[in-house]
């Protein structure tokens, strides 16, 4: 699997587990519509994080608060090109 589609599911899972998806919208934003804060949206990333990590083939995503606060008004399309240039294979 890509790099760029495991972090694309890797964040639509966590989004359909957390009950935000259905209905799926790339548009939306994880701060204003998806009402992310920063402790949310921190544990949202590390979620994709391990999930991440812990599939075939694994990758490495880290992120810092600065990652966390620059993408609350991001949109979940931006969010997943963010985190694919801050991903890359273990």
């Amino acid at each position: 699997m890509s790099k760029k589609l495991a972090v694309a599911m890797a964040v639509a899972n966590q989004l359909h587990h957390e009950g935000r998806w259905p209905p799926n919208d790339l548009n939306k934003s994880m701060g204003p519509d998806y009402h992310y804060d920063e402790n949310t949206l921190a544990l949202f990333l590390t979620a994709v994080q391990w999930n991440l990590a812990h599939g075939t083939p694994p990758y490495d995503f880290q992120f810092d608060g600065k990652f966390v606060k620059a993408n609350l008004p991001t949109s979940v399309g931006a969010l997943i090109g963010r985190i694919d240039a801050k991903t890359k294979a273990i």
